[in-house]
């Protein structure tokens, strides 16, 4: 699994952004397809050495539930462990069927991260999807979390 590992390096600014997120008292998470076979353990250490694992209150992995994104269970699992609803939630993503139609099929707004402008427009009568080139075009997005 060492050369999968070796892909999986943060985007620019993802730190500063998750960093960004928590202190404005958000929950956070991750939700990944993973290759089939690699263990929780692996990726969950490579969220660590990469200085993200302490600002992420989750980690969904597609083993955990036995399906990948875009099913829903992948999702409604997240929405669980984190105590929220999905229309309370926002879901950053970088795969248009995966994490766009994924979130969406759940009832999430979903965000698509698209440093080098490859998203297609959507088809006529879709609607209009939410793109950012950097992480840091999130913090406009995010709501308080009620009481703040």
């Amino acid at each position: 699994m060492s050369p999968n590992l070796a892909l999986a390096n943060p985007a620019p600014g993802a730190l500063e952004t998750l960093i960004a997120i928590k202190d404005r008292g958000l929950v956070t998470g991750i939700i990944s397809n993973t290759p089939w076979g690699s263990s929780r353990k692996m990726w969950s250490e490579q969220l660590t050495a990469l200085g993200l694992a302490p600002w992420l209150d989750h980690q969904v992995f597609c083993m955990d539930v036995g399906v990948r994104k875009p099913h829903p269970a992948i999702f409604e699992h997240a929405f669980e462990l984190a105590g929220v609803t999905a229309q309370e939630s926002l879901f950053v993503g970088d795969d248009p069927v995966w994490d766009v139609t994924g979130g969406r099929g759940v009832g999430m707004d979903v965000v698509l991260f698209d440093p080098e402008d490859n998203a297609e427009q959507p088809v006529p009568g879709e609607e209009p999807l939410t793109v950012v080139k950097s992480l840091s075009e999130l913090l406009p997005l995010l709501k308080n979390p009620p009481g703040s």
